[in-house]
């Protein structure tokens, strides 16, 4: 466990169920307020809190909300960006892919950074274990 109380795994999981579909509507207070939370605990845990799932969980999380934090997005980047290769499934470079794609296509073209091309190029060269290898 790091030193602010939750792991980026246990906040993944909150927000993995938090975000499934519910009869009755969306609570957009509540909701507003997790991901708010969410965010400033990320900014509390920093870029290398979590493993490449929690990580692929809590961008998958917030893209699936369409909450475009830049900060959130830059810091599962940079957490992407600092992992070692052998550390991704498949299933968690398709959500990197897919929620870091999304964050990205609503940036302006001066709002991309050089950290956010690099997390397509990191994930292009990951050593992921296929079942028939």
């Amino acid at each position: 466990m790091d030193d602010h109380g939750m792991p980026a795994q246990t906040l993944a999981m909150i927000l993995n169920a938090a975000t499934l579909p519910r009869d009755g509507g969306d609570d957009k207070e509540r909701m507003s307020k997790l991901f708010s939370f969410a965010s400033d605990h990320m900014k509390l845990l920093g870029h290398a809190s979590g493993d490449a799932h929690s990580l692929a969980t809590i961008a998958n999380s917030f893209a699936g909300q369409g909450v475009w934090d830049a900060f959130l997005f830059r810091c599962v980047g940079d957490g992407v960006c600092s992992m070692p290769k052998q550390g991704f499934s498949l299933q968690s470079v398709g959500m990197i892919l897919n929620s870091h794609s999304r964050f990205l296509a609503r940036q302006s073209t001066w709002d991309v950074t050089e950290g956010d091309a690099e997390v397509f190029v990191v994930l292009s060269e990951v050593s992921v274990p296929f079942a028939w290898s």
